[in-house]
């Protein structure tokens, strides 16, 4: 049996262009089959027969065509999954994983990973860290100085899991090419990684190639794999602040409501000579700190109140509160699963000793995991938030909190700052936005001031600590869920370990 011959594009913009370039392709090689990384007209694509097979990738909350709409010759790769095409086995993963909604999620990482080897892997995103072991000239120019922003940690966990022989990519839009990678140190495998870009652009957006058997020993030019590997060449992108210490005084309230907590300059300062606002063209304030930036255009209504005049950020009317009957651990939730509940301590729904109990609790827990435990505390506003919380992570001894801020930072853009080992979370303004973390050997603090905006992933301790411990879908929490009588024998095992260190034995 020949080799088989394949083609994969990049981002799809027009399917006639794209089938016209096919057939031409294919009266000369005959390809057994072409597959889009890229985005693609969905509508577009489907209705109109393909000169060749033809696979698209789509992601999993996008709605799947129906089956009876869809044109010869193309197939729709939904979500994720494994196809056979001819001798090959085709691994594709769907989506942009910081998108908005994620196009996947680590549970369908996971759900890839248990499927098993294959010789191709599709993916729309492309891997976090491809850049590593590349010079500067050969990473996208669009993309030089946001290397430590493209991608997702988990394609590249994914790749290294199946070790495909071929990797393509298609999100963001860009041609790349690795050298051939090792999979492993002592491995002969390897896998080339290829990007492409639009169809249309003025670079490479269309590649083709012949898979036949897999070589004995892997090419002269092989590297390291990249995602395991650290980035050693010069560069000319601007490198990362280095990290530093932030004292207590530093985030006392009276004094976070006056710093920009290193973003930026300060507030209500005049700018430097020749600055000039571009908002309302006139020199002399920050664009923050322009009077129209608080002037909503006509005909804004504000969504809290109805009424026209000022944005919602500047509402006086108070958001309703939202009551907790949904939520299934809190107390005073109809729908709290008390099953789960291993101890309650005397004052914890009272105040001002709450934070006593709460202390006393958490020592109780590293005592009992040896200090092997990773704490966190956030409070991140959403709109379905009705209180905070705090939870203990057992990590191993090995556990490497350098390399969970890395992660954090790489993966979800939150740059945690080690603080002061006596930190603790009432030094932070009361209407702050936080998360803060306890782990072996320091402390660390992500902080918003009041009318920061930014977008940050609830769950980025969580999805940390699940890739470093080897389990990326448990990020996901209902990955965990169990049965009630397995939760409830988890509970009784627990609560049994636990007992020798219980702050408030019955």
């Amino acid at each position: 049996m020949d080799a088989p011959k394949i083609l994969v594009l990049g981002t799809v913009t027009a399917t006639a262009p794209l089938y016209r370039r096919l057939q031409k392709l294919h009266a000369k090689q005959k390809f057994d089959a072409a597959f889009c990384v890229g985005t693609f007209p969905v509508e577009e694509a489907v209705a109109t027969p393909a000169p060749l097979p033809v696979y698209y990738l789509l992601p999993a909350n996008d709605p799947m065509p129906d089956a009876s709409s869809i044109a010869a010759n193309v197939t729709v790769l939904h979500g994720h999954g494994q196809v056979d095409v001819g001798p090959l086995r085709v691994g594709y993963l769907a989506g942009v994983f910081h998108g908005e909604p994620p196009g996947y999620t680590p549970g369908d990482v996971a759900a890839l990973e248990a499927l098993g080897a294959c010789d191709l892997l599709l993916t729309q995103d492309w891997p976090r860290g491809f850049h590593t072991l590349l010079p500067d000239d050969r990473i996208p120019g669009s993309l030089r100085h946001k290397t430590d922003a493209t991608g997702s940690y988990l394609v590249a966990q994914l790749a290294m899991r199946l070790r495909p022989r071929y990797h393509f990519a298609g999100v963001p839009s860009a041609h790349c090419e690795l050298p051939p990678y090792r999979n492993d140190q002592d491995s002969s495998s390897f896998t080339r990684y290829i990007a492409l870009a639009e169809q249309g652009s003025d670079q490479k957006s269309l590649y083709a190639c012949v898979i036949g058997p897999a070589p004995s020993a892997p090419p002269a030019d092989v590297t390291p794999c990249p995602y395991t590997a650290t980035r050693t060449e010069p560069s000319s992108r601007p490198a990362k602040r280095p990290k530093t210490t932030t004292s207590m005084a530093k985030l006392a309230p009276v004094e976070v409501a006056q710093t920009r907590w290193a973003m930026g300059p300060q507030s209500g300062q005049p700018p430097p000579p020749g600055y000039v606002c571009r908002l309302c063209s006139v020199a002399g304030h920050y664009i923050e700190d322009c009077p129209q930036a608080s002037t909503p255009p006509d005909g804004y209504v504000c969504n809290r109140c109805h009424q026209p005049g000022h944005f919602i950020s500047a509402c006086s009317m108070k958001r309703a509160s939202r009551e907790p009957q949904e939520c299934w651990f809190c107390l005073a939730s109809p729908s709290v699963e008390a099953h789960l509940i291993v101890n309650i301590g005397p004052a914890m729904e009272m105040s001002p000793d709450e934070r006593s109990d709460l202390d006393k609790y958490k020592e109780a827990l590293k005592t009992m995991f040896n200090g092997n435990c990773v704490i966190y505390e956030r409070f991140i506003a959403t709109r379905a938030a009705t209180h905070m919380q705090v939870q203990v992570v057992p990590v191993d001894a090995a556990f490497d909190s350098r390399a969970f801020r890395d992660l954090c930072a790489r993966e979800s853009g939150v740059d945690f700052e080690v603080v002061d080992d006596k930190f603790t979370v009432d030094r932070i303004a009361s209407d702050s936005q936080f998360i803060f973390v306890e782990a072996p050997g320091e402390r660390m603090l992500f902080h918003m001031e009041p009318g920061d905006r930014r977008r940050v992933p609830l769950q980025v301790v969580r999805q940390a600590l699940a890739v470093m411990a080897g389990e990326p879908a448990k990020a996901d929490w209902n990955m965990c869920r169990l049965s009630v009588d397995e939760e409830t024998a988890q509970r009784d095992r627990f609560k049994s370990q636990f007992a020798p260190f219980d702050p408030f034995p019955e």
